[in-house]
This record gives structure tokens, C-alpha cells and sequence, in this order.
């Protein structure tokens, strides 16, 4: 539809409206009538209007959209108010609203009141601003405020509203340094349930000095009563955790931390009753001195953030313990740790053993290896703080236990984690299959096939069994995870190449034999019966190592056999995926045998058992 089109529509539709006469209507058909009643209705006008503008944003831009809806704010208050309301809900500046102002260019060259301003200019000012429900004031790190911004806190202007935006929901403000604690609290109203402040690293030249930081916090939570989510992005000092501790109705925390930091600070935070997400990223280390004991193996024994259902916290390795340990939540469902500059097991393992250990009804484990940044350098344990760590087996011993014990995991990522780190990683997953069995849904480990430097510059090599053969998808995933979806895992070339299949296909038709409730059916009628309910739909296959200078050999035989023994397993797989150092091209030729072989069997031919 061409903007000519719609701005006619619109038109008609103004027109319409406009000459209907209300006068004529009886009060009896006034009430019955439902043209008489949508001209007024507060309920209908706002989905009437919002679909004018959203038919016009199909093809055009806010301003296209908003032609479109202002020919019916004519035809009456309820319309009007109605579409005012739309087109004011959002704000990304502050110059159309003081624009409303007869003075505004006075304003604008001189920051200052200017002569004749009176208190009646602020009532069309007045009448858009209540409107406003979401306000954004951002500008680039190389700009530079405008006066009359920055000191609009301290110009006096007489019958200028305070807040500015009383109705106001959401306001995000970055950076805020620029502004003095008055100007700030002016962004801020007592409705106000959404807040975004950021503040630069170091003030830019020919600014005020910065903002501290709890003045900021301050500044904008003041006047705040039902504040219930907090995003906060800048440096902190003694005084910010506190503060944020008293806005208790929060249920949602999002913190950038630019400044290095210890994480036991972190604390305050679990003075917040109603916390429901939590979301903190800091990439600055503080150090692992003497004084952070993670001996023990055990969360902090306390009591609260009791509501806590999801944390998401991005810090290198030592700094995830402690903030695991000092946080130590109880009752999460969902938990998402970005690792940076990770190259030691211990206490990675630890990391994620706490939070396993502590959370029992856990079912989405998401564990990143960020890539390598500029200026992000790995954490070093210092040699006279080691003895207040657990050793690598000790951390290695907890997530293994911990795993075991996970009966509600559902969800298990673990993407680009080093090689060295993958080896051990590898085992504790593999080996706790069995015992989280039927709740998994989805399992992936994504390893980063290239070479690593463990603690120390020491090369990371993995040991012959570090990584499973295709066997563990039958002694494993078949036999004990039916509803598993998505697997993707890294299997041991020798393994692939040489294992023997059939033997584990035995093992499975003799447990399904075992486990069916009829006794009468042979043991093969039995295996197929149960193949065709396991859910695997998807897996993905790595080989290979960093130090590997051949792609992966299989002969056609070895890949035929390799066909049969997934398509007999999971006869609902639809599509086969690899990755990693070798050619895909070997993995994409067995996807392709694996749908030969569900061809053959839907023919009626009879499953051929893969001899070794």
C-alpha cells in the first residue's frame, strides 16, 4: 500500500467519524448502539489507533506511521486522547516535548530563564508529558551534552514540572554523568518500574567531573517506590551495593561492573526478597588473594534470595567461585556462566559444581568460553593461596558428584570450552548420563579444537580415553535418556575407527528384552519397539584433535556399519551434523547411509546388527 494510500484511508476514516452525529442518537439507541459507543470507548480507540500505525509501519518509518494517526485525533477528546497517548508513549529526546514551549529556542541558545516565561506555558507541556511512558536519553561517548540539559536541574524554571514525566514506567539514561543529582531525580517518577543508567569509565574533557555512583543510584531510586528492574552499567564505589540492597521490590538486577571488584560485595544483593533474575558481568579482576578461602566444597548455608530462579554471571575463573559462593542460590532453574580467559580445570569444575550442589532443581545448565578479548589476560593463582583451594580432583570429584545428583537437568551447553578444559569436562558428563537419564532433553559440548596453555604455559594434550567412542550412544544415550532431543559431543577417533558396535546392540536388545512388559515378543521386536520411541532427532559429531595433520580415514565398510548402528538406534533422526578438524565431508556420507538404511526398513527389510 503506497503512503498516498494510507494517508487517504486515514483521511476517510477522520472524515467519517468526524460527521457522524452523535446529537441524533436517542439516549436508548445511544446505549445500544456500538458505533455511538466505540467513539468513546477507552478500551477500543487505543487498538483502533495502534493498528493504524502499525499498517503504516509496514512499509514506512515512525514518521510515515505517525502521519497515519493524526488526522483521527480531530475527531474527538476520546480519539484524541487515544492516539496522543501512542504516539507520546515513547521518548528519545527531550526536544519535542520542550518544544512545546514558546521559548524554547531562548532556552536553547543560553541555558538560561528566559524573560516572560510564565507558568501557563507548561500546560500543553503538561498535557503530552503525563503521556510519556518510556523515556531514553543516550548520546555518544564523544558528545558533548547540551547546556540547557545538563543544568536543567538548576535553572529555576518557574511551573516546571517535578518529575517532568509523572506517569513514566521505564527510563534508561547513558551515560548519566554529565548530570548534577537534581537534574537526574527529574527523569525519575514514583510509578517508575524500569531503570537503565550507565555512567562512562572516565569523565570526557570539558565536562563536569563524573557523577559518583551511589549519587547516581541515588539520584533516579529517591523518589522510587515499585522499582522492579535495575540495569546498571559504570564503575561503583563503597556506598552503590548498599543502596541497591534497599530497593527490596526489585525482581530483576542486570550490572556491567567496570571497575575491579571483590565479588564477596556482592552480598548486598541477597537482601533483595523478591529477586527473581540476576545478570552480572565483570570482566575486571580483583585478584585471588589469601583471605578467599574456597575450601569446604559447600555453598554459604544462608536463607535467602529465595525467589532467585535465574543467574547469568560473566567473570574469569576464580572471580565465578566467589561469586558462586558468596551469592550461593538455592532455588535456580536456569544459570548461564560466561568463562573469559579460562585455561584451568579446577576451578571451573568447582564453579559448576557449587552451583549444582546448591541447586536441585536446576534444569538449564548454559556454560560459554568467551573468545579471547584484547586486555582480558587469565587469572593466576597465586603459589601462597593454592593451599586454600581445592586441588584439581577434589574440583573434578565435586562436579562429578554434583552431575550425578542433577535429576532435573533438562537443558546441558557447554560451548567453545578449550580443549584442555574439554578432556576433563568430557568425563564428568559422560559419566553422569546414566544418572541424569530420562529428564535430559538436550546435551551439547561444543570443545574449541585448537591448541591450548594450561596454568603455567604447559601444553594440554588429552589422554587416549578422554573422550567416549560411538558405543555410549547405545550404552548411554539409548538405554538411558528417551527423551533426549539434541546431543552434541566430541567421540574418540581411535574409538570411531575401531570399536566394536554389535557388542553394544547386544546390550541394549538384552535390557530391552529385560525391561518389556511383554515377554512373549523376540528380543529384536522388542529393541525396535523401544528405538522408536527415543526422541533423538539431531546429533552432532566431533572428532579430532588440535594436534591431528590428517583428516579422519573411514573406510566405506567401517562407514556403512557406523549407519546401521544409528539408524537402528534412532530411527526418528533427522539429520546427522558434525564439526570439528576433520572433513564433515566423512559424517555427511554417513547422514546419507543412515536415511538409506530408515528407507530400507520402511521397505520391510529387517535391521542388519553392524558386525564389529
Amino acid at each position: 500500500m503506497s503512503s498516498l494510500k494510507k494517508v487517504v484511508m486515514a483521511d476517510v476514516l477522520a472524515s467519517i467519524l468526524d460527521n457522524f452525529d452523535l446529537d441524533n442518537c436517542e439516549d436508548e439507541d445511544r446505549a445500544l448502539a456500538a458505533s455511538c459507543q466505540v467513539l468513546f470507548s477507552a478500551d477500543i480507540l487505543p487498538i483502533i489507533s495502534l493498528h493504524l500505525r502499525n499498517l503504516a509501519s509496514k512499509g514506512g518509518g515512525q514518521c510515515e506511521s505517525n502521519t497515519l494517526v493524526l488526522p483521527v485525533l480531530h475527531v474527538n477528546k476520546a480519539f484524541f486522547d487515544a492516539g496522543a497517548n501512542l504516539l507520546w508513549e515513547k521518548l528519545g529526546s527531550l526536544e519535542p516535548l520542550f518544544r512545546l514551549l514558546p521559548w524554547f529556542e531562548t532556552l536553547c541558545e543560553s541555558a538560561q530563564v528566559p524573560e516572560g516565561a510564565d507558568t501557563m506555558d507548561w500546560d500543553r507541556f503538561n498535557l503530552y508529558a503525563s503521556r510519556v511512558r518510556e523515556f531514553t536519553l543516550s548520546r555518544r561517548q564523544a558528545e558533548h551534552p547540551q547546556v540547557w540539559v545538563r543544568d536543567l536541574g538548576s535553572l529555576a524554571l518557574q511551573g516546571m514540572p517535578s518529575p517532568i514525566f509523572p506517569r513514566l514506567q521505564s527510563v534508561k539514561i547513558s551515560p548519566v554523568d554529565f548530570m548534577t543529582p537534581t537534574t537526574c531525580s527529574l527523569f525519575v517518577s514514583p510509578p517508575l518500574k524500569r531503570l537503565e543508567i550507565g555512567l562512562n569509565d572516565i569523565s570526557q574533557e570539558g565536562e563536569p567531573a563524573r557523577l559518583l555512583p551511589h549519587l547516581a543510584l541515588q539520584a533516579t531510586t529517591s523518589s522510587v517506590w515499585n522499582l522492579q528492574s535495575l540495569n546498571y552499567t559504570g564503575p561503583t564505589d563503597e556506598p552503590f551495593f548498599p543502596l541497591v540492597a534497599k530497593l527490596t521490590s526489585l525482581t530483576s538486577v542486570t550490572l556491567y561492573i567496570k571497575d575491579r571488584l571483590d565479588p564477596r560485595t556482592f552480598r548486598n544483593l541477597r537482601e533483595l526478597p523478591l529477586l527473581q533474575h540476576l545478570e552480572i558481568t565483570s570482566k575486571k579482576s580483583n585478584g585471588v588473594g589469601g583471605d578467599h578461602s574456597m575450601k569446604g566444597l559447600a555453598v554459604h548455608p544462608h536463607s535467602s534470595l529465595v525467589h532467585l530462579r535465574s543467574m547469568k554471571v560473566t567473570a574469569k575463573q576464580y572471580q565465578q567461585c566467589l561469586f558462586i559462593k558468596t551469592l550461593s542460590p538455592k532455588k535456580l532453574k536456569a544459570v548461564n556462566l560466561s568463562f573469559l580467559a579460562a585455561n584451568d580445570p579446577m576451578p571451573v569444575h568447582l564453579c559448576l559444581g557449587l552451583v549444582l550442589q546448591g541447586n536441585a532443581n536446576l534444569e538449564d545448565l548454559n556454560v560459554r568460553f568467551s573468545p579471547e578479548e584484547r586486555g582480558v589476560n587469565p587469572e593466576a593463582l597465586p603459589i601462597q593461596s593454592r593451599r586454600h583451594w581445592p586441588s584439581i580432583q577434589e574440583a573434578c570429584d565435586a562436579l562429578s558428584s554434583a552431575l550425578q545428583n542433577s535429576k532435573n537437568l533438562r537443558h546441558v551447553l557447554v560451548h567453545q570450552i578449550p580443549y584442555g578444559l574439554a578432556v576433563p569436562m568430557s568425563r564428568a558428563l559422560c559419566g553422569a548420563v546414566p544418572s541424569m537419564g530420562a529428564s535430559l532433553t538436550s546435551l551439547r559440548m561444543f570443545p574449541k579444537l585448537k591448541m591450548t596453555r594450561g596454568p603455567g604455559g604447559s601444553t594440554q594434550l588429552a589422554p587416549a580415553t578422554a573422550f567416549p567412542g560411538l558405543t555410549f550412544l547405545a550404552t548411554a544415550v539409548w538405554l538411558e535418556c528417551p527423551n533426549l532431543q539434541h546431543l552434541a559431543l566430541h567421540f574418540d577417533a581411535h574409538l570411531v575407527c575401531h570399536e566394536n558396535l554389535g557388542e553394544a546392540l547386544e546390550q541394549c536388545e538384552e535390557r530391552a528384552a529385560r525391561d518389556a512388559t511383554c515377554k512373549c515378543c523376540s528380543a529384536t521386536t522388542k529393541f525396535n519397539d523401544r528405538s522408536k520411541k527415543h526422541r533423538l532427532c539431531v546429533p552432532e559429531i566431533s572428532s579430532g584433535t588440535p594436534f591431528d595433520v590428517r583428516a579422519l580415514q573411514l573406510p566405506p565398510g567401517r562407514k556403512s556399519r557406523i549407519a546401521s548402528f544409528i539408524g537402528s538406534l534412532f530411527p526418528n533422526l533427522r539429520v546427522l551434523k558434525a564439526y570439528g578438524t576433520w572433513a564433515p565431508n566423512i559424517w555427511e556420507e554417513v547422514h546419507e547411509l543412515v536415511q538409506s538404511y530408515k528407507t530400507l526398513q520402511r521397505a520391510g527389510f529387517n535391521r542388519r546388527r553392524p558386525c564389529a
